[in-house]
């Protein structure tokens, strides 16, 4: 059930389904302060739930593993298609690569063991 997890997890971010919940809250949240805090903290919110899920399903938070592979989908997509993304897009997968880092920073941290794989 680990492996389907990380798939479907993958392809969540593969397929920008992240970023629509990353662009609601986001916006949200822009609207009161400046539009890049807001997508990080849009990022945050839907790396949150996605832990939430992991816990309910997999009974453990998200492995930092899952977390790099992640952040390499979002690299690899931003970099094979730059010149097709437009400024706020672009800042929006900088927002949400970083946002994971954070979050996983933070796994790391607070919950003991860390989950590695």
């Amino acid at each position: 059930m680990t492996f389907a997890f990380y798939i479907i997890t993958s392809l969540l971010v593969f397929f920008a389904i992240t970023q629509i919940l990353q662009s609601f809250v986001g916006g949200l949240i822009g609207r009161f302060t400046n539009l890049l805090l807001g997508m990080f903290l849009g990022s945050l919110v839907t790396w949150l739930i996605i832990d939430f899920l992991w816990i309910l399903i997999e009974k453990g938070h998200i492995p930092i593993l899952s977390l790099g592979i992640n952040i390499l989908i979002l690299f690899v997509h931003a970099n094979i298609e730059f010149k097709k993304l437009t400024k706020v897009s672009k800042k929006m997968i900088v927002a949400e690569i970083w946002a994971i880092i954070s979050y996983g920073i933070i796994l790391m941290i607070v919950f003991r063991p860390i989950r590695w794989i």
